[in-house]
């Protein structure tokens, strides 16, 4: 069952993607490593992977359904 919260997780984990894939294709557009970059994606990558897993443990938990 989908509640208001997991919808609210999955829309931030589709949202920050989008932001991880422009950073990724911005970095590698650009030729040369930035580090900047690099910190921002394994940030973000940390961020998406924590909300995805409160959106499926929210998914799976009996109390919520």
């Amino acid at each position: 069952m989908c509640t208001p919260q997991m919808a609210c997780d999955l829309f931030d984990v589709f949202a920050l993607h989008r932001i991880e894939a422009f950073l990724l294709s911005e970095l590698l557009s650009g030729g040369r490593s930035d580090l900047a970059l690099l910190e921002g994606l394994v940030i973000l990558s940390r961020e998406i992977d924590r909300k995805l897993g409160e959106a499926l443990k929210a998914d799976q938990d009996p109390a919520v359904g």
